[in-house]
């Protein structure tokens, strides 16, 4: 996204001309008094849709009418910024696990993408400056609120039937802290675990590329004669969404899956990605044996009878079939 010149309130543009957004949303401008935005989308089609969305996913054709990537708000004494993506600040040193499956987080270095960085130190900057005034009427031309579709209206709105990225298992609630996995933000102190040490962690994700030797050498596993039950739709739609549950009566190490169509070619969507093969994970104690689990999708060109590849350090181990409708 481009920064225009008509949207640099109080300087936060100076010096920015780019700015990535990777899998986010933009904010609705409902009062114009005490918001505003700063960057909005530049123009937008089918292709820029977000493919884990429930509802529409892109609303318009793009620009003020999409609603703003960044704003800013003054209110009272207070001030704020609104950034409808969390890469745009992050580096990729996730400390915690996620709260829901106890994996590692993958974040992105996003703070060095573009002009970002001198983004944020813009909005800092303002955000630490003392003002007395208590709206943002008078200093600049105001936003015009943002359009809102009819089932935005929240007497219209309805709750999605599921969850945009997948729905959550082991009796997860995002409001209660009872549930989190050890090592998540929110959990109990005591239960933390250091992302990268190799204890206490449960279905970590791995980085095929930076594997540690030492580790492989002390945690290997016999993977001939262990017993893999995989549970999974035996059909399914393309865009619907599914779970890949693999059981085993041994740990494995580092358990991946990838879905083949007739063609040899890739057509499993993981984790937002292009299709291709899904991260790898460390499988659970789960009661009496161990677990891991994938959420996915299928991509629109596949069609027919496809193969489920589970691999387990890179070997693969078992094969399924799925069709597809």
């Amino acid at each position: 996204m481009s920064a225009k010149d008509e949207d640099n309130a109080f300087g936060l543009l100076d010096n920015v001309e780019k700015v990535n957004m990777h899998a986010g949303s933009t904010i609705m401008i409902a009062n114009p008094e005490i918001a505003k935005g700063i960057i909005y989308p530049e123009k937008l089609s089918k292709h820029d849709k977000w493919s884990h969305a429930v509802d529409q996913e892109v609303y318009t054709n793009g620009f003020k009418d999409e609603g703003a990537f960044i704003a800013i708000s003054k209110l009272g004494k207070g001030k704020a910024v609104f950034i409808g993506d969390s890469s745009i600040v992050e580096d990729n040193t996730p400390k915690y696990v996620r709260e829901d499956n106890g994996q590692e987080k993958q974040t992105y270095d996003g703070i060095r993408e573009m002009d970002h960085q001198t983004l944020m130190e813009n909005l800092v900057k303002w955000m630490m400056k003392q003002e007395d005034y208590s709206s943002l009427n008078g200093k600049f031309s105001l936003d015009k609120p943002t359009k809102v579709l009819k089932f935005e209206i929240p007497e219209q709105s309805t709750e999605p039937k599921r969850e945009p990225w997948g729905t959550p298992g082991h009796n997860y609630k995002w409001y209660d802290p009872s549930t989190f996995e050890p090592g998540s933000f929110g959990k109990d102190t005591k239960h933390v675990t250091v992302p990268g040490s190799n204890h206490q962690q449960n279905n970590k994700s791995i980085n095929n590329k930076k594997e540690n030797e030492d580790s492989k050498s002390t945690r290997e596993k016999t993977i001939t004669g262990s017993k893999i039950d995989v549970q999974y739709p035996k059909t399914v739609n393309i865009g619907q969404r599914f779970t890949v549950d693999v059981y085993t009566q041994e740990q494995l190490d580092q358990v991946s899956i990838e879905l083949i169509d007739a063609d040899g070619e890739q057509v499993g969507l993981f984790d937002g990605n292009p299709p291709g093969q899904s991260r790898a994970y460390d499988t659970k104690k789960n009661e009496n044996r161990f677990h891991s689990y994938f959420h996915g999708k299928i991509a629109r060109e596949a069609n027919g009878e496809i193969t489920i590849n589970i691999y387990a350090k890179n070997q693969l181990i078992q094969k399924e079939k799925m069709i597809v409708r």
